[in-house]
C-alpha cells in the first residue's frame, strides 16, 4: 500500500540502472555516501535529546498539555480530562486510551500531563528509537568509494568460475520502463484533455448503439458497423 525503500530506489537510480554494473555500482555507493554524510552532520549538530522532528510534536503536545486537568487514581494511572477528549494514562506501562502512546510511542497530551503532575521526566518516556542518540548511531559508519580493480582481493574460488550470460527471452515490442503498480495502488487518472484529444486521433466516429454497444459510423454512407475504407457504397 505504500512505496517501500527498494522502490524508491529504483526511483533516485532511475538514470543508472541502465549504465554497466561497476559505474551503476559506483554510482549507488556515491549516492549512499553523501546522504550519510549530510545525515551525520545533521545529528551531530543536533542540539536536543530527541530528533528535530520529534521535538516539534513534543512542543506542539506540550503547549496543548498546559489546559488539561488531572485526577490520579494510583501512584501509575491518573485520569486527564480537557479537549478534544479525556484519557486515561499509565506512567509505567507507557500507555493511553487515546492509543497516540501506545503506537507512536511519543507521549500524547494526557501522557505529557500526567507525567508533569507527577514529576517524570517527560523525554524518558519517550522510545529510544527517538533520541539523537541513535540518530547519531545510524549513520555513525562511512561508505569509502570503490578502490581501482587492479587494487581488488578476489578468492580464487571466485576466480576460478566460469560466468556465462544468462537465458533471457527478450519480448516483442518496446521494453518497459515504469513500474508496475501494487496491488491495492491507484494509477492516477487521465485529464479530460488527453482523453479528448487522443479520442480526436481515432478514425471514424463511435457511438452506442444495440444495448449501448459502441460501433463505428462510416463518414461516407452514415450507416454503423464499418468505416470509410470498408464501405461498399
Amino acid at each position: 500500500m505504500t512505496t517501500n525503500n527498494s522502490e524508491s530506489l529504483n526511483q533516485v537510480f532511475r538514470e543508472a540502472r541502465e549504465w554497466p554494473i561497476i559505474p551503476l555500482l559506483e554510482e549507488i555507493i556515491t549516492t549512499l555516501s553523501r546522504w550519510f554524510y549530510e545525515r551525520r552532520t545533521n545529528a551531530n549538530s543536533c542540539p536536543t535529546p530527541l530528533t528535530v522532528d520529534v521535538e516539534d510534536i513534543m512542543r506542539q503536545r506540550y503547549e496543548q498539555s498546559r489546559y488539561m486537568r488531572v485526577t490520579p487514581i494510583n501512584i501509575s494511572e491518573f485520569h486527564v480530562k480537557g479537549e478534544p477528549l479525556d484519557g486515561l494514562v499509565n506512567i509505567e506501562e507507557h500507555s493511553c486510551t487515546c492509543r497516540e502512546f501506545d503506537i507512536d510511542k511519543i507521549p500524547c497530551i494526557h501522557g505529557i500531563t500526567a507525567a508533569m503532575h507527577r514529576g517524570v521526566d517527560v523525554y524518558s518516556l519517550c522510545s529510544k528509537f527517538y533520541t539523537t542518540e541513535f540518530w547519531r548511531m545510524a549513520y555513525a559508519k562511512s561508505i569509502y568509494p570503490l578502490p581501482p580493480e587492479i587494487e581488488w582481493l578476489i578468492p580464487e574460488e571466485v576466480k576460478s568460475k566460469v560466468v556465462i550470460k544468462p537465458v533471457k527471452l527478450i519480448p516483442p515490442g518496446r521494453p518497459k520502463n515504469k513500474r508496475i503498480p501494487s496491488r491495492g495502488e491507484f494509477p492516477k487518472e487521465k485529464s479530460n484533455f488527453a482523453s479528448e484529444s487522443s479520442s480526436k486521433k481515432v478514425k471514424g466516429k463511435v457511438s452506442d448503439v444495440d444495448g449501448g454497444k459502441k460501433q463505428r459510423k462510416c463518414s461516407n454512407c452514415g450507416c454503423y458497423g464499418h468505416n470509410k475504407t470498408t464501405c461498399k457504397k
